[in-house]
C-alpha cells in the first residue's frame, strides 16, 4: 500500500503530470471566462481560446502516454496552438504596425510578445508558453526514441 502511494506521488511530481494539471486548470478557467463573456456581451469569436486550451489539454494528456503515436499527436496539437496564437500575436502586429524595411524580425518578435503580454490578453501568452513547452518536450522525446531505435539497429548490424 505504501509503495502504491509513493509511486503515485512520484508520478504526480513528473513534469508531464504537472503540465497536465496546469492544462486542466487552464481549460476550466478559459471555459468559464468565455461562457461569462459570451452570455454578457455576445459571441465575437466563439470559443477561440477554449479551442486552443482544449488542444493544449489533449496534447498534455497524450504526452502522459509514452508511445510514439501519442507523442506525435501531442506534437501536432501543440504546433497548431503555436501557429494559431503566433499568427495573431506576431503577424498581425507586423502587418498593422510596421513597415518591414527598418526593423529586424527579433525587434518585431520582442515587441509582439510584450504587446500581447502587457496590452492584449495574458491568456494568449500563457497558452503559447505551455504549447511551446509541450512542443519541445514532445520533440525531445521523439528524437530520443528515434535515436535509440537507430542506434539499436546499428549495433545489431555490426554484431
Amino acid at each position: 500500500m505504501v509503495k502504491r502511494i509513493k509511486s503515485a506521488f512520484v508520478f504526480l511530481l513528473q513534469p508531464k503530470a504537472v503540465l497536465f494539471g496546469i492544462s486542466v486548470f487552464l481549460f476550466a478557467y478559459i471555459f468559464v471566462t468565455e461562457l461569462r463573456f459570451e452570455s454578457t456581451w455576445g459571441c465575437y469569436n466563439c470559443g477561440f481560446n477554449t479551442r486552443q486550451a482544449f488542444l493544449i489539454l489533449i496534447a498534455s494528456f497524450f504526452l502522459l502516454i509514452k508511445r510514439n503515436w501519442t507523442v506525435s499527436i501531442a506534437l501536432l496539437a501543440s504546433l497548431k496552438v503555436i501557429y494559431s496564437i503566433g499568427f495573431i500575436i506576431f503577424w498581425n502586429k507586423t502587418i498593422r504596425s510596421y513597415p518591414t524595411n527598418h526593423l529586424t524580425n527579433w525587434a518585431i518578435l520582442y515587441d509582439s510578445i510584450t504587446w500581447s503580454y502587457y496590452e492584449l490578453e495574458v491568456i494568449w501568452f500563457v497558452e503559447l508558453s505551455i504549447a511551446l513547452i509541450i512542443f519541445i518536450y514532445a520533440l525531445l522525446f521523439l528524437q530520443q526514441r528515434f535515436r535509440e531505435k537507430f542506434l539499436f539497429r546499428q549495433t545489431n548490424l555490426t554484431n
